[in-house]
């Protein structure tokens, strides 16, 4: 899961958060990509098992990257419902669900998306290119 949370210290800024649960919107996040079942794309390749425990991995994220990374995500067809596939039956697809809140507003996508691993990966990609050259890429 990839979490983006205001950083309540740096109100122009922001924080991703890496961490599992199910408790992201309690937390106050953002933007969160996440991926259930057989299909595990967002995975923290420095932990035991690619898991990430109870722990949280934040870095800062400027609004301008954080909506480049918004931009991608949507260039690739986030947003869009897909029922090519049976969400209990392919392996070929994953759940997707996504809120964005920008300046106060907020922007509530929930749905159950099968989408193909290759728009996935473009994602994924867009993610690393955010992230630190110190910090382990996203497998």
């Amino acid at each position: 899961m990839i979490c983006a949370a205001v950083d309540p210290m740096r109100e122009e800024r922001f924080a991703l958060v890496l961490h599992t649960g199910s408790s992201a919107w309690e937390n106050g996040c953002d933007v969160e990509i996440s991926s259930w079942g057989d299909c595990s794309y967002v995975v923290h390749p420095g932990l035991s098992g690619g898991r990430l425990m109870s722990q949280k991995y934040a870095f800062n994220l400027s609004a301008e990257r954080l909506e480049k990374l918004i931009s991608v995500i949507r260039k690739v067809g986030f947003f869009r419902l897909k029922e090519l596939y049976n969400e209990r039956n392919s392996r070929n697809c994953t759940q997707r669900y996504v809120k964005v809140v920008l300046d106060g507003e907020s922007h509530v996508v929930n749905t159950r998306t099968c989408s193909p691993i290759s728009e996935i990966e473009d994602i994924i990609n867009a993610v690393n290119e955010l992230l630190p050259q110190s910090y382990p890429k996203i497998q």
